[in-house]
Formats: structure tokens, sequence, C-alpha cells
């Protein structure tokens, strides 16, 4: 998915100066994904699997039962709205709490939905209506009868989703293909020019950013007709995920700053993407993770990611505020783009030390 020999020779021998060496790159690195479509859309491939891994899921565990609502609040108004948007999705709406299996309570504004633990009815579609009503995220609590506490298994799972989406893009679909040219040689052909190693790994980004923004576009598909994000919070997810990808491509560089073997990158670049999505929250629930352990998890810049996505997500409150999130992942960004800058190798042989520092 990276460069080919030809390209690389066709850049390092242009004579013409009109198109900078950035542009020439991104060219190159266009041309070649769109060539191998095959090579391009498998970065996508393990987003999409864990989305329809989570999609089954929440298919499974939505519950069987039809639903039979009696709504119960103060606020005459709000409990009116939350009437309309029930019956406009067609859900029973009944007047004897006895004869419901899922009272929704409303007070002072937040809403409260008690779920039924002997009929287990599915109750997403009323929690969308209670939504839909304008209680926000936040104000909306879901417990079954026995004190349980509920989650939507795919509102909950979107961030860790997205979040690996963004990590395969990076780490397989950037890195490997970083990796491959120094494996080919282009990279020691490219050496021979005044490029500079930061113009040649900036230039991988722009064609992988068009797939970010296809998993973005999903998510937010998906999170916008479940009404899983509140319209207010569009531009604090639209961050939290241009932050995530300003810390993820330096990581990627930095990954493949001097590695030589592009099959041994790839079942690296796989196994940490799956290995940092679970220890980020997104296969091993946080209330299960022995407290030491949960505390060594959030240091790691990837659960920052998932946090801060989730914030929006699934409405789910981070360990940190949601603008200290930001800043360490800007920082680290910023800090692993400049190690990559200072380790990366041109040459496919190992470089010999006192050597850092300096073109090779």
């Amino acid at each position: 998915m990276g460069m080919t020999n030809d390209a690389g020779k066709r850049i390092a021998t242009a004579g013409s100066p009109r198109p900078s060496p950035f542009r020439q790159l991104v060219a190159a690195d266009t041309k070649d994904l769109s060539r191998t479509l095959q090579a391009g859309f498998a970065t996508l491939f393990l987003f999409g699997f864990f989305l329809l891994v989570i999609w089954a899921l929440s298919l499974m565990l939505a519950g069987s039962g039809s639903p039979r609502v009696v709504v119960d609040g103060s606020d005459a108004g709000l409990a009116g709205r939350i009437d309309s948007a029930l019956s406009e999705r067609g859900i029973d709406l009944v007047d004897d709490p006895s004869a419901a299996n899922i009272l929704v309570q409303e007070a002072e504004g937040k809403v409260t939905m008690v779920v039924s633990a002997d009929e287990t009815p599915a109750w997403q579609g009323v929690w969308q209506a209670v939504r839909g009503a304008g209680v926000e995220i936040m104000d909306i609590t879901v417990v079954d009868s026995e004190g349980v506490w509920k989650a939507d298994i795919l509102q909950a799972n979107l961030a860790p989703a997205l979040g690996l989406g963004l990590m395969a893009i990076a780490f397989v679909g950037t890195a490997v293909p970083l990796v491959s040219m120094r494996e080919r040689g282009t990279l020691r052909l490219l050496g021979t020019t005044p490029l500079r190693n930061d113009t040649l790994v900036l230039s991988l980004i722009p064609a992988r950013l068009c797939f970010a923004l296809v998993e973005f576009g999903v998510v937010l598909v998906i999170a916008a007709t479940r009404h899983y994000v509140e319209p207010g919070m569009l531009w604090r997810l639209s961050i939290s995920m241009l932050l995530s990808l300003v810390m993820l491509f330096p990581l990627a560089f930095l990954l493949g700053s001097r590695a030589r073997n592009a099959a041994n990158m790839q079942q690296l670049a796989v196994t940490l993407t799956m290995l940092l999505v679970g220890l980020g929250g997104g296969i091993l629930p946080s209330e299960i993770i022995p407290g030491p352990l949960q505390v060594l998890f959030n240091v790691i810049p990837t659960t920052w990611m998932i946090q801060a996505l989730g914030a929006d997500l699934a409405g789910i409150e981070p360990d940190l505020p949601l603008s200290a999130l930001w800043v360490l992942m800007a920082v680290c960004g910023a800090v692993a783009f400049v190690l990559a800058a200072r380790l990366f190798s041109w040459d496919r042989e190992p470089v010999r030390r006192g050597t850092i520092g300096t073109k090779r």
C-alpha cells in the first residue's frame, strides 16, 4: 500500500521544479492506493468487522418482548412529549403500572427507565423516544426492576469501534507501507535526494485521511439516527476525532521509523491495534478491571482517545476532563512526531551507532 520503486524513481529523478516534493509524493501515494483498492480498503476491515459484531450483539441482547410503557412525571409538558414520541414509534402506552413492563419516571428533567427483569422487553426504542422528546443523554438512566444498570451495547462500543478503525488506518495502513518502502529500497532511493523525512511521512496522511473520514461519517450516521449524540456536541466530537489523528499518525510514523520487515510489522500492527482497544475499554468493561490495572491502562495514549470519543458518543464521563484529554493527545502527537523524525532511517540496513540525527 506504499509507493512502488517506479514511483520513487520518478520523484527522485523529476527535473521539473513546478510540483513540490510533497505534492509529488501525495500524488504517487494516492495513485498507488487507487491501483490497489483491495489493499486500501483492507484498512477498513477491522472497523467494519468490529462494528458488525457489536451490532449483532446489540440485537441479540436487545430483549424480545414488546414494550408496554407507562409514563409518570411531575412535568406534564415533558411527559406529554414523551407520550407523543412513544406513540409515533408505535409503542404501546398503558395507564396501569402493573400492566407495564417499562416504567418511565421523570423528575426535575431527569428520566429513569425501569425495565422488567422478568419479561426483558426491547427497551432501546423507548430510550430513543425519550431522547426524541428532548431529554439529554446524561439525564437518562436505564435499570432493570432489580436495580441492575442496563447499557446499549452498540452505543457503548461506538467509540472503541471508531478508535479501532483509526488505529488500523494509522498502524496497519501507514506504518506497514512505510516499512515496506524501506524493505524494497524505495526509501534508500529517496534518501539520495534533498527530500526531508518529515515531508515523506506527512505525504502519507492525505490519502489515509479519506478512509478516516469515511469511518467518522459511518459512526456519525449511526449516532445521529439512534439519537446517541447531541447536536451541540458535534463540534466536541469533531475536535476529539481530529486530535485522535494528530496523535495516531505520529505514533505510526514512530512505529515504522526503523523497522525493516513489513510482514513482521503487519503482525505487530494488527496485534497492537486489538490490544490497545481492549485496554482502552473496548473489549473488557472497566467495571471488571482491578483498580491498579485501570490506573495503568488510563495512562496509555489510545485510552485517552477512546475516552474522549466516548464522552460524546456514549455519554460516558471520562476519568479526566475532556479538555485535559485533548491537551494530552496533542502533546503525545507532537512528541511522537519529533521522535519519529529524529529516529527515521532511510536505509534497509541497520544504522551504525553515532549516526542518529543525520540523513541516512
